[in-house]
């Protein structure tokens, strides 16, 4: 290219207009926007008037690339654009002038910049050139995006009175944004355009088509699914098998989400069963959505499909690509152990923990679930040990203790547990109790403070000395702080662990603290002052 241009400069020959525009075209090609660019100023240094075909070029190019720099002179080009005489005398250039429009469109709509949307549709208006069925998809793309449903809809009536019949894409895009909106109006339209797709002879000649095919029938299944209309998912199911369209893992993921969310673990398994037929095979997606909804059924027939959706998981590469595979593949883990732990089924829940050394390690969230687990079976062996290794990794919170404190000072454990046990978890819990900023922490962490003054103030421990120093550390350190409703739950409890050991001095002592912190004294009427 280089040799034709500096031939021509030796012979004299100055570059025309539609040689400008050959190199403008096969620049744009190979994505070379900032030589467009170049070939542009050297036009107008050399003073060739740019015509129709070369803005036409110029656009193609400069709406491809996301370099801000380039912007500025797509503007230029935009100006020029609509200061010139369109051509369109053959089909050809009406085609190429059509292609334009649609690319503005589709850029300015991209980068919400709706005042040059405007111009690009008055300018169409002024030379009478009426929006065909691209235009209106490209509106209807970037309107969808910007979660601009109302103009989605004027879009789709304003397509229906210029009798522009709605293809194949069209359908798709309103699809796509349709299904976004909460407007229930919205909901109407939506069956409007699903019912036209059904009538349609669908487009799956290319794999772009049938990709954007696919993408439809997974929103529209999530969709009908989420919004539990039943009979419009087994519409669906229904049009893909009459046009020969075999559902993927992507929307057998969807139906399974569906039907988890709502309960319906029969249908779930069904779900698991026809993908086993059809030879389509679970990925970590699908995995992680059976697991999430099968371990919510207490049905002991949906166990073994359990068994065997976890041995598939175990059995495949983790996707771990992203953040939200990471997050995904944790919740899973986290709901396999509770499951397991629930049901004590020991021997799963360290076939969980050995797949997780292979992956990831475990977080606290994790552990603070095998702790429960250990707890409310009361394996306080277990317990121990998982605590162990929670403190060699760095994993105990503040929630991590709470758990420990809340199983180690059971009634039914008293006499079981060491009390120095129970101070220890007391003293490594203390500097992360969490006071006066979520309410629901705040509520967590007394509780265990009841369960401590509970413990060492009942008949068979009866620790006063402790439970004098609980009291000085709720009381002193952290009393003004706590919400009312705590105020109350704290002292509360701590009067009746005095009142039934028949510590009157301290009941009392205790009770007008109570009284006060609710703003009553001993002659309210309010029944806690009776």
């Amino acid at each position: 290219v280089t040799e034709v241009i500096s031939y021509t400069k030796r012979i004299g020959l100055k570059l025309n207009v539609f040689q400008f525009t050959v190199l403008i075209n096969i620049h744009c090609k190979t994505n070379q926007f900032d030589q467009v660019v170049e070939v542009f100023e050297e036009m107008k240094r050399s003073g060739v008037e740019v015509n129709n075909a070369s803005c036409n070029s110029l656009i193609a190019s400069l709406t491809k690339s996301s370099d801000p720099h380039h912007a500025e002179l797509l503007m230029e080009v935009w100006s020029l654009l609509r200061n010139q005489t369109p051509e369109m005398k053959s089909d050809k250039d009406r085609t190429a002038f059509s292609q334009t429009i649609t690319m503005l469109l589709g850029y300015f709509g991209e980068n919400q910049q709706w005042e040059r949307v405007t111009e690009v549709i008055s300018y169409t208006n002024r030379i009478g050139f009426k929006l065909d069925v691209f235009q209106f998809n490209a509106l209807i793309n970037v309107h969808g995006k910007a979660n601009q449903f109302d103009k989605v809809v004027e879009l789709f009536e304003e397509m229906k009175c210029s009798g522009v019949e709605l293809d194949n894409a069209n359908c798709r895009s309103l699809i796509a944004s349709l299904t976004k909106s909460s407007d229930p109006r919205h909901a109407e339209l939506l069956m409007e355009v699903w019912s036209l797709l059904r009538n349609q002879t669908p487009e799956m000649k290319s794999d772009k088509h049938r990709a954007a095919l696919s993408q439809t029938i997974t929103v529209l299944l999530g969709y009908f699914g989420e919004n539990q209309q039943w009979e419009r998912v087994t519409e669906v199911i229904s049009y893909t098998n009459r046009i020969g369209f075999k559902l993927n893992v992507i929307q057998f993921t969807a139906l399974i989400n569906v039907h988890g969310k709502a309960n319906q673990f029969d249908q779930v398994v069904e779900v698991f069963e026809e993908m086993k037929r059809s030879g389509v095979e679970p990925n970590n997606v699908s995995c992680c959505s059976l697991i999430a909804s099968l371990t919510k059924s207490s049905d002991p027939h949906h166990a073994e499909p359990l068994l065997e959706v976890w041995t598939l998981l175990r059995n495949q590469t983790p996707e771990m690509e992203t953040d939200k595979d990471m997050t995904a593949l944790s919740q899973t883990i986290t709901v396999l152990l509770v499951y397991f732990g629930e049901n004590q089924q020991w021997e799963r829940v360290t076939e969980v923990i050995s797949y997780t050394k292979n992956v990831f390690q475990l977080g606290a969230h994790q552990y603070n679930t095998l702790l429960s687990s250990f707890g409310k079976a009361n394996n306080l062996d277990a317990l121990q040990q998982c605590l162990e290794t929670m403190m060699q990794k760095g994993a105990t919170n503040a929630i991590s203790w709470q758990i420990v404190i809340q199983h180690l000072t059971k009634p039914s454990q008293r006499m079981h547990v060491a009390q120095d046990d129970v101070v220890e978890a007391w003293k490594k819990w203390r500097p992360l109790a969490q006071w006066g900023d979520d309410s629901q922490e705040e509520g967590d962490a007394v509780r265990t403070w009841v369960n401590l003054v509970q413990y060492f103030g009942s008949e068979e421990i009866a620790n006063w000395e402790v439970v004098g120093s609980l009291e000085k550390w709720m009381l002193i350190d952290n009393f003004t702080e706590l919400q009312k409703n705590n105020k109350r739950l704290a002292l509360t409890a701590l009067r009746r662990v005095y009142h039934e050991a028949e510590r009157s001095e301290d009941a009392a002592r205790v009770g007008g603290l109570l009284l006060a912190s609710q703003g009553l004294n001993a002659h309210s009427r309010h029944p806690l002052s009776q």
